[in-house]
């Protein structure tokens, strides 16, 4: 998935800026489009113009995790994000199946636990895709 800004004037002179993720350009002002809370904010006015950019993804600084096994679990594994103190156990070969977020003692903003659970799973993709 890639990630888009779309930018919508309408008739009227008012201004949408969205963030928006999708398979491409098109696919992310379908989706932009049929979002409960757009359609809410455009009620019905008229669009003059759409400017869709692409967001360029950052890769991941994979100096903040760590990946080991579990010793008293057989074929188990844990990811651990040294930032957030989030860690993620899982079954080898089973991660969608058997992935476990561990949470941090102090709370997190909730964006910030999506953010780190996003960029584990891109980092475990990229680096340790035999062990998902």
């Amino acid at each position: 998935m890639k990630r888009y800004k779309i930018t919508i004037i309408f008739k009227d002179g008012t201004r949408s800026e969205n963030l928006v993720t999708a398979r491409n350009r098109k696919d992310a002002v379908a989706r932009l489009m049929n979002n409960e809370h757009f359609r809410t904010f455009s009620d019905g006015k008229a669009v003059d113009s759409i400017d869709v950019k692409p967001i360029p993804i950052e890769p991941v600084d994979d100096t903040r995790f760590t990946v080991r096994t579990i010793r008293n679990k057989s074929g188990w594994y844990i990811v651990e994000d040294s930032v957030t103190g989030i860690r993620v156990e899982w079954k080898r070969g089973m991660y969608n199946e058997t992935n476990r977020p561990l949470h941090p003692p102090e709370e997190l903003p909730a964006l910030e636990v999506a953010t780190s659970l996003r960029e584990i799973g891109e980092y475990l993709y990229s680096n340790f895709r035999d062990l998902l």
